[in-house]
């Protein structure tokens, strides 16, 4: 619990100062989800770290479970900021150039901090694989402001995900994709927390 409290601590400094790069262009930041997921990631280690805290203090063995929810999306919602970026944007871009400066905690770190931290530090999330359609609130939310902001041509479809005729075929493709990243974040987490309950017993 200790450890897991650091990790959190260390995310939210990364985040913070991740913000703070893009305080004089926040207008052009919020269109990325790259950009969305690690805030929403940042505050939800934030509150996790206070959860923690208070775990330690009053001796109880586990965070909130509505906390170690919130963690669980935003795990998912950094997860899939990763995989789009080794993935997707790789073979178009370098992805050394993508791992470079603010991208190195953006697109790297922080996803791999909050995905081992919460996967085998944050016990007591109980998760079943229902539970993925709370690990894409994040990115559904999103989705939905994206493609209504294309559509309206506030936004250019700065993704490509809406060059297809139908356009919707290739939004259904990507929300799928992006509903097995939960399930797989959620089996994992269950997976560990099934082999850590048996290591406690006698």
């Amino acid at each position: 619990m200790i450890l897991a409290l650091i990790v959190n601590l260390v995310i939210f400094v990364q985040e913070v100062r991740y913000f703070a790069e893009f305080m004089g262009s926040l207008r052009t930041a919020i269109v990325w989800f790259t950009f969305d997921s690690n805030i929403f990631a940042g505050v939800a280690s934030f509150i996790m770290a206070f959860d923690l805290i208070e775990s330690l203090v009053i001796k109880r063995k586990t965070a909130h479970r509505g906390v170690l929810l919130m963690k669980y999306a935003a795990v998912t919602g950094v997860t899939i900021t990763f995989l789009t970026v080794v993935c997707y944007l790789g073979p178009v871009v370098k992805v050394r150039g993508l791992f470079a400066g603010s991208g190195l905690y953006a697109h790297l770190l922080v996803p791999l901090e909050a995905f081992f931290s919460f996967v085998l530090l944050e016990r007591g999330a109980k998760l079943k694989w229902y539970h993925m359609f709370i690990g894409i609130i994040p990115v559904l939310i999103y989705g939905i402001v994206y493609v209504s902001l294309v559509l309206n041509r506030v936004w250019t479809d700065h993704y490509h995900l809406m060059l297809t005729d139908p356009w919707y075929i290739s939004i259904a493709i990507v929300a799928a994709a992006f509903m097995l990243v939960a399930l797989v974040v959620a089996g994992v987490y269950a997976l560990a927390e099934k082999i850590a309950g048996k290591k406690k017993k006698p």
